[in-house]
């Protein structure tokens, strides 16, 4: 199936090119209308492209979401360095991608506003691999998740990203790569098996109520996770539960919550529970080698 891709065959040699909204509309209605559809396929994009609400294309539209709950997105999509730009597009261009999903080299830009909650540029939610992404697209959620790379992480990696966009939510959680690392309680898994390294946030994130990190937003209780060589240069602000790296962390001692060797450069605002670091966290959490400066968060 290669009718709506402007060139290949789908293998790693010869991946589907996707230069237009037809291709992205073809991978994103494949993938979700046949079980397993995208699963050791390979997508390049190969030209810019411009997201709106009302883009309209042979009778149908792209809405997002490249995957969902049930049929995720297990391919390898390559942006090729090239940039989605959305423009006032109120959806993730990844819904759902799995444990076998690879996105990398994309650049998004533009703006995003969306009157629910889960939204980011490029994943609503995360169990595979995204890496060299680069966001610049402003995101505003008014019920909360708001990501600056990914919404919701449940067993996955982002690495080498960054975020040079305005973050906020106008209510809960608001990170500047991951808004929140979800539980995967019921899994069996309790080594680590999430994973934020090497990424970088520049963008303001807000969060009007609780819970914003420059980083990581909110970390649930019944996860593994490592946050290690990421830098925040942003200003991070909200009401309660502010941290330079992470906002919220809930800890259980059966999970593993290391958050080592980053930077805060950017200055931390909050009315309580406010951290150069972390906002808030409650024990069993592994806090090493991370820099920071005191007066740039209160502390």
């Amino acid at each position: 199936m290669n009718a709506q891709f402007s060139g290949g065959t789908g293998s790693q040699s010869d991946p589907y090119l996707i230069d237009d909204l037809n291709g992205l509309i073809t991978l994103k209605d494949s993938t979700i209308n046949f079980f397993n559809w995208s699963s050791n396929k390979h997508f390049k994009l190969t030209n810019d492209i411009k997201l709106t609400n009302d883009i309209i294309i042979d009778n149908n539209s792209f809405t997002g979401g490249i995957g969902n709950n049930t049929r995720h997105f297990q391919g390898y999509f390559n942006g090729n360095e090239h940039k989605i730009t959305h423009l006032g597009f109120s959806a993730s261009i990844f819904g759902t991608v799995g444990i076998d999903g690879v996105i990398e080299n994309l650049i998004t830009d533009g703006f995003i506003s969306f009157d629910r909650s889960y939204i980011s540029p490029i994943v609503l939610s995360n169990s595979g691999l995204v890496q060299n992404c680069h966001n610049y697209a402003s995101v505003t959620s008014k019920l909360g998740y708001a990501g600056g790379m990914v919404s919701s992480q449940v067993i996955g990696s982002v690495l080498y990203c960054s975020n040079s966009g305005d973050i906020t939510s106008s209510f809960v959680w608001a990170g500047g790569i991951v808004a929140f690392v979800s539980s995967n309680q019921g899994t069996g898994i309790f080594d680590i098996n999430n994973f934020i390294l090497d990424c970088q946030n520049i963008g303001s994130v807000r969060s009007v109520v609780a819970v914003a990190g420059g980083v990581v937003g909110f970390v649930s209780e019944y996860v593994s996770v490592k946050i290690s060589n990421c830098i925040n240069y942003g200003f991070v602000s909200g009401d309660d539960i502010i941290g330079g790296i992470a906002g919220l962390v809930i800890n259980n001692f059966a999970y593993t919550k290391i958050i080592s060797n980053n930077s805060n450069f950017g200055v931390i605002n909050g009315n309580s529970n406010v951290g150069c670091i972390v906002g808030f966290n409650d024990g069993n959490l592994t806090i090493t080698n991370n820099h920071y400066d005191k007066q740039m968060c209160g502390e």
